[in-house]
């Protein structure tokens, strides 16, 4: 029967599904059999941007052609003004309490860098360092990173346009806020009318995640946008006879699954609506140009090879085998499961959406699976919606076999993003099905509205979840001394956050390049090339010794001779400083770690005042204890931990209360 349903379409038609599943499997082949880590990298590099670039392109001109169809005219969108009303007031409402800067360290600040980097070179890689060399700001050692792309590339597309300027990254996010809001009101105006679509939009307005994402430099906005966008995409493509809308639908789909690593299975969901719909219409629709459409999945492809290549930090944190776990399911539900429905002014959770789209989504599954054969055979949205539902239940499945899927974690939550915005649509879809032939009541928008003002603002407000990011507080006080001390960029800095500095226009090496190279570090200020090298440190209180214990990644060479000039105790179990180097001690030997058994008043030191010089105690015993009963222990610093992996876990098991 599928021989005779592929032979009774003419020869064109076969040879156009030849070409999409010929290169399908070369690509997926490739994926999986073929591709080396090096030439992802190298592909990546040097072809990312101008694949996007393509890919965009595109994108808009499909875009186009779709609105000069099916444009109704701006008398027939005159109604709908209380949505764009809507979108512009809680999109401000978004931007008035969180603070703008990039929260999820490193995470934001790679994305930045990339997006410098295909502004000034075109290249699809992040920058390692930067030196000031005769007036010129010069970036070294590009690096390719496993994340997707489509966000640097937009933010690089706004360099164009503006200049450069690291706060593009918020102002991308402020405008995705607004098209996210109208997006959802689209769906709402598709499930059952304007007053539907403001539901949405209201429901939206009560998430304080959200408004922390719509201030910050992440991906996870851009990728819920592109989601939305999706829906109605494929609700377009299924509403239309014949081809009409694919090619849309492709190109969106791609864009897609360059924004967030598991977006690429939302490819799946879109084939899976054409092979429904050919069945439908007893016909293959399939244009040339969507046939061709798989190369322009490779970038995305090569990327998630990155990622399971293990290169570049991918697993830093833990092993590959370990990395998507199913042990990690239970303790992930669980902590799932309170973050959502937790009523708690410091989360940026949304109760209200929470319980609401989890009774609207399960009615939603049953209402479109009960009566699937009915819209099989009807051009509405309910079985876009479905498939598109069911695809965001996977993405959030695959989630909680992740070893790092806690998300009531302030950094972790974000991961939330997808299943709320699965709730928002659930909810308008069940409202509309409630209200059928009938408004939506006034108090329903009502109680939605006061709860997003009543709940989310003080939330937004307090940026509670915001200030729980340690790294990003540390840094951040790091980055605004240095900006604030350094006005002609004459201080070069040494930090494990050297994209940060990078992206910020700071001279800077990482930590890894001092200590390979300490003398030469030194030697920054002999021979002129800086006016001084500031070093900058993190440290977490460790409970087993009740000392200051060095980040791993920020430990320094033991030889260079350090000088404090402003520290910060932003908790009181982290603590970070910025000291600068006064000279080299060569009779130290080199290396930046000891053994516990040889901790001694050299390898100790204590938190001298503003600007106080490094002293040793006698032993860390003697310090612990000369202090009168009703004055508390100082707590020392050990500048040095184990090399044995095995003695770091006593250090290490205790670096966090």
């Amino acid at each position: 029967m599928i021989a005779n349903f592929y032979f009774n379409h003419d020869r064109s038609t076969r040879w156009r599904l030849l070409l999409a599943v010929a290169l399908s499997a070369a690509v997926m082949e490739y994926r999986l059999s073929w591709a080396a880590t090096d030439i992802s990298r190298w592909a990546i590099r040097y072809g990312g941007y101008w694949m996007l670039a393509l890919t965009s392109l595109l994108f808009v001109l499909t875009l186009k052609d779709e609105l000069r169809a099916h444009w109704p005219g701006w008398a027939r969108l005159r109604p709908h003004w209380p949505g764009l009303l809507g979108a512009v007031l809680i999109g401000v409402f978004w931007q008035v309490h969180e603070p703008h800067d990039f929260k999820v360290l490193f995470d934001e600040h790679v994305l930045a860098g990339i997006a410098r980097t295909m502004h000034y070179e075109r290249e699809a890689a992040y920058p390692s360092y930067a030196h000031y060399a005769n007036g010129h700001f010069i970036t070294i050692g590009l690096g390719v990173d496993k994340r997707p792309l489509m966000f640097s590339f937009l933010v690089s597309i706004l360099h164009d346009l503006t200049g450069y300027r690291p706060e593009n990254s918020f102002v991308l996010n402020g405008l995705l806020g607004f098209f996210l809001l109208l997006l959802t009101y689209g769906v709402g105006v598709v499930a059952g009318g304007w007053r539907i679509g403001c539901l949405g939009q209201l429901l939206l307005a009560g998430l304080p995640l959200l408004a922390q994402n719509a201030t910050g430099g992440g991906f996870d906005l851009l990728n819920i946008t592109a989601l939305t966008l999706f829906l109605l995409v494929a609700w377009n493509y299924w509403r239309q006879p014949g081809a009409g809308g694919l090619d849309l639908g492709v190109f969106t789909g791609i864009m897609l699954a360059n924004c967030r690593y598991e977006a690429m299975l939302f490819l799946g969901v879109l084939i899976v609506l054409a092979v429904m719909k050919w069945a439908r219409e007893r016909q293959i629709s399939l244009t040339l140009t969507s046939a061709l459409s798989p190369v322009l999945v490779v970038p995305p492809m090569l990327i998630n090879q990155i990622f399971w290549s293990g290169g570049n930090g991918a697993f830093f944190q833990t092993t590959p085998d370990n990395f998507l776990n199913i042990k990690h399911v239970p303790d992930n539900l669980a902590h799932a499961v309170v973050f959502l429905f937790t009523p708690d002014f410091h989360q940026d959770n949304d109760v209200l959406l929470s319980a609401v789209g989890t009774v609207a989504l399960l009615l939603t599954l049953v209402w479109t699976i009960r009566r699937l054969p009915r819209f099989w055979r009807e051009p509405g949205l309910e079985l876009p919606l479905l498939l598109t539902v069911l695809g965001v239940l996977v993405t959030t499945g695959v989630s909680m076999f992740s070893f790092w899927g806690f998300w009531d974690d302030p950094v972790v939550m974000r991961f939330s993003l997808p299943l709320y915005t699965a709730f928002t649509w659930s909810a308008m879809f069940a409202a509309a099905q409630f209200c059928r032939g009938r408004m939506l009541p006034n108090w329903v928008l009502g109680f939605a509205g006061l709860y997003a003002v009543a709940a989310a603002a003080p939330v937004s407000s307090e940026a509670y979840m915001t200030s729980e990011h340690q790294t990003f507080i540390s840094y951040r006080w790091a980055r605004d001394y240095v900006l604030a001390h350094d006005q002609d960029k004459s201080i070069l800095i040494v930090s494990r956050a050297s994209v940060m500095f990078t992206v910020y226009g700071i001279p800077n090496i990482h930590m890894g390049i001092a200590n390979a190279v300490p003398l030469k570090v030194a030697d920054c200020v002999r021979l002129g090339l800086y006016r001084e090298v500031w070093v900058v440190q993190d440290y977490s209180l460790n409970r087993q010794f009740n000392a200051w214990v060095e980040y791993p990644p920020a430990r320094l060479d033991r030889r260079l001779v350090l000088q404090t000039v402003a520290e910060d105790d932003y908790r009181t179990d982290f603590h970070i400083r910025i000291s600068r180097v006064i000279g080299f001690d060569g009779t130290k030997p080199a290396g930046t770690v000891v053994l516990p058994s040889e901790l001694t008043g050299d390898t100790v030191t204590i938190r001298e005042g503003l600007g106080g010089e490094y002293k040793a105690p006698t032993s860390t015993e003697n310090e612990m204890t000369a202090r009168p009963a009703d004055e508390p222990p100082a707590i020392p610093m050990l500048t040095e931990l184990p090399a044995d992996p095995a003695e770091m876990g006593i250090f290490m098991s205790h670096q966090y209360p």
